[in-house]
């Protein structure tokens, strides 16, 4: 798009009606008050349009006109866009702007809508704000390692990574998006708030230099706390109200992120991703839109990559123009950087030895293993700086333990300041006060001030002597302004300041009910799934470690969820002999939805995971001898650990499921075929059978969109744009035409707009058969008939399931 066609898109993203009066030359109009006309002339001048012409007589008849425009209509807006000021001298410069108040500007002043702050010095922001945050960050922060998941390339700091493939990828024309994904306390939000700071200074940078950059633009949970509900556009609304300094429109937002004017950046919206499935639909109508080109940066937890269906399937179906990065553990030299930080207030210099203080508490943190893990993620490194000053680091055997500490080290604090009193409330019991608080959040996602205030009341169970009443009122008083409280940005709810304390103290009490109520601790379980990083599996591996059997027996004893169950089954594979458990046939994993989960070092052979959802899991340095993986789902599944994981004897069925595998050295197959020659290896192995038919299988993948594995409703609707995206099986017809097929034979049915959704009754039910057992009905035997291209073909595999 050349720049006048720019102008013009850009005069009419702000509403208003553009006719082109001559060659280069635009008027826009938008009704103003009382009646009124406002209107903006903008003329475009290039150096091409101005070459081989004399400079004084363009100059001369520029003026001309702008004499004539400014006569006819004086309240007129009159601009002169230029690719250069080079070559226009001071003289008419001057006269433009005196004489008849003619803007001369290039595209990156004429084409940006400036933050408030920028107007007013004064002006709060979000925006602002976080740019203070990173200036404080910046002097003391560490670099953060990463590691790039499609190319399996890493790297020593992802914030100048980021910032080189941004600017690099400023003047391209092809969509991109960057997913920064990191477990609860890597320092996601650091990262965002400095990469932001970094692009935001070279924005400014090249808009004084009369250059095009985009200006980024971080949308942060504190914005929802200003939007009409926890949506993408009340996101979007309240962001441009609070943070632009001239009126801005939807659609003016949105040809800013579209012509790659404007870097559309995100941090700490998980629960918005989660909750709305607007969000990933937004995104993706940005990708697909005629004529776009976003710059899109996402920072959110790594487990969500497999609890959101719409952001896992968005992540699978534009491959090509989604990059994801990992933050990665703090290696040896960033674990010293920071604790030179913390004990000496500043990073050391090159050369310089360490103090006695750092050099004590290096030798305390590398004591073992455990320790050495802990320190490398950053929440948990802050921690064990803190405690150091106790001389108790070295005690400190794993996150457990430490986050056990850390919980106690908040409460001693309020006893500290005087806001409670051992002699009227104890410790433990205000512990265990704090879980009550936890698991109400768990079961509600937050809890509102109402139900902190019921609660507070009950406090007074808890104390060891009577209190008058005005004891009464300023305990529960205290209790309920504690500052290990916090609001939810995104539901307004209040919760526990850190999820991983929250995590753990109501990890307590599901320990304990499952040891006095196993009922109520499967109904706890089949709440939601856990990440698997999340400290409930080591908390309760620990607390529950004798009782690995009565856990496993819950999957049989007790009716789980399907989340329920994927957690049950991660909690017996983080517990010392659950390998024991799995082989021994204690706990039935087959047909189970196991996204995300994460299988490390443990012996697996035998094991069924026929019809398992295996999207996202990860196998890492376990042996699956003889496994069994008929009908599973690979979707970005990792087999980590080589030739030693046995899987030259594991039998695959038909693969009937297959999208995506990756092996080490982080090597990506998108094809079984290619996948189970690797596996294979030196060894050989059975051939896989013939299974469904390229047809079939592209109906399946079209069909999976809509349900699981296990037959469970995966989405109602889908975009029309999404369902053509993703894998295209070889050999199989486009997936236009299977969608066209599939609404045809009412497998499909088009709602409004662009959306197609999923039939009811019997045709449903003949998609859950097929996606679930690859049965067959003749009205879906006709279906593939009318599309497969094979001659005489059956559509079915060998086992004759189809």
């Amino acid at each position: 798009m050349n720049l006048f066609d720019l102008t013009r898109s850009f005069l009419q993203a702000q509403g208003a009606q553009v006719q082109e009066r001559e060659r280069n030359f635009l008027v826009a109009e938008k009704p103003g008050l009382g009646g009124e006309v406002d209107r903006t002339c903008v003329w475009v001048l290039t150096r091409e349009l101005r070459q081989g012409r004399n400079p004084l007589l363009v100059e001369d008849e520029y003026l001309n006109r702008f004499r004539g425009i400014r006569s006819k209509d004086p309240g007129v807006r009159l601009y002169l866009l230029v690719d250069t000021t080079e070559g226009f001298s001071v003289e008419f410069r001057n006269k433009a702007s005196r004489d008849y108040r003619v803007r001369i500007q290039v595209p990156g002043q004429f084409f940006d809508v400036p933050f408030s702050g920028e107007e007013s010095g004064s002006a709060p922001s979000a925006a602002r704000r976080l740019a203070g945050d990173a200036e404080r960050y910046e002097r003391q922060r560490i670099p953060q390692a990463y590691r790039a998941d499609d190319a399996g390339t890493t790297g020593s700091d992802l914030v100048e990574h980021l910032f080189d493939e941004i600017r690099r990828a400023a003047p391209g024309s092809e969509p991109r998006v960057w997913v920064v994904a990191a477990p609860a306390g890597h320092g996601k939000s650091v990262m965002f708030a400095a990469l932001f700071w970094r692009l935001y200074r070279h924005f400014i940078e090249r808009k004084r230099a009369q250059a095009v950059f985009p200006r980024p633009l971080p949308m942060l949970a504190e914005h929802l706390q200003d939007a009409a509900g926890p949506n993408v556009m009340g996101l979007i609304d309240a962001f441009m109200r609070t943070e632009f300094a001239a009126p801005m429109t939807r659609d003016l937002f949105q040809w800013l992120v579209e012509k790659r004017l404007a870097l559309f950046m995100c941090d700490g919206l998980d629960e918005v991703i989660t909750r709305d499935p607007g969000f990933i639909e937004y995104l993706e109508q940005r990708v697909t839109a005629p004529q776009s080109a976003p710059l899109i940066l996402l920072c959110l937890r790594d487990s969500l990559m497999e609890s959101s269906d719409e952001l896992s399937d968005f992540l699978n179906y534009y491959r090509e123009v989604v990059r994801v990065l990992s933050l990665t553990p703090w290696d040896r030299s960033a674990r010293r950087a920071h604790a030179w930080v913390r004990l000496v207030g500043r990073t050391p210099r090159n050369g310089e030895p360490d103090p006695p203080r750092v050099a004590e508490f290096l030798r305390a943190t590398e004591s073992n293993l455990a320790m050495q893990q802990l320190a490398a993620t950053p929440y948990y490194a802050d921690l064990l700086a803190r405690t150091f000053g106790d001389g108790g680091v070295g005690t400190l055997q794993g996150e457990v333990a430490l986050v056990e500490r850390a919980v106690r080290e908040m409460g001693r604090r309020e006893y500290q300041k005087g806001t409670l009193r051992e002699d009227v409330l104890p410790l433990d019991l205000f512990l265990e006060w704090l879980e009550e608080l936890a698991v109400l959040g768990y079961e509600g996602a937050g809890f509102s001030a109402a139900q902190l205030r019921e609660l507070a009341d009950l406090i007074t169970v808890f104390v060891v002597r009577e209190l008058s009443e005005e004891e009464q009122r300023a305990l529960i008083e205290q209790i309920t302004m504690g500052p290990f409280l916090t609001r939810s940005a995104a539901s307004g709810r209040l919760q526990l300041t850190h999820e991983i304390l929250a995590e753990f103290l109501a990890g307590r009490r599901f320990a304990r009910e499952f040891r006095t109520n196993p009922g109520r601790f499967a109904s706890r379980l089949s709440r939601r799934a856990w990440p698997a990083d999340s400290i409930l599996f080591p908390l309760l591996a620990d607390a529950l470690g004798d009782r690995i059997e009565d856990i496993a027996g819950l999957g049989v004893s007790e009716g789980l969820s399907a989340d329920g169950r994927r957690n049950l089954i991660q909690l017996v594979a983080t517990m010392p002999n659950g390998e024991r458990v799995f082989q021994a046939g204690k706990l039935l994993v087959e047909g189970a939805r196991l996204e995300g989960v994460r299988f490390q070092g443990l012996d697996l052979r035998g094991v069924s995971f026929r019809r398992c959802d295996l999207s996202g899991a990860v196998f890492d340095k376990c042996r699956l001898d003889k496994n069994l993986f008929e009908g599973a789902r690979f979707r970005n599944t990792a087999f980590l650990g080589g030739s030693e994981l046995g899987l030259a004897s594991a039998s695959f069925g038909d693969f009937e499921h297959f999208e995506s595998v990756v092996v080490e050295p982080r090597r990506r197959f998108d094809d079984y075929q290619t996948f189970l020659q690797w596996a294979r290896g030196a060894e050989g192995g059975p051939d896989v059978r013939k299974g469904p038919c390229a047809t079939a299988r592209q109906i399946l993948h079209l069909f999976g969109k809509y349900i699981h594995l296990d037959g469970q409703g995966r989405r109602d609707a889908h975009e029309y744009r999404s369902l053509l995206r993703g894998r295209r099986e070889p050999g199989a017809p486009p997936p236009e035409e299977c969608v066209k097929a599939a609404v045809e034979f009412g497998y499909l049915v088009r709602g409004e707009f662009s959306q197609v959704r999923r039939p009811t009754g019997p045709k449903y039910g003949e998609m859950v058969a097929f996606v679930k057992d690859q049965t067959m009905s003749e009205p879906l035997r006709s279906l593939l008939d009318a599309l497969c291209h094979v001659p005489g073909c059956r559509h079915a595999g060998e086992a004759g399931r189809l």
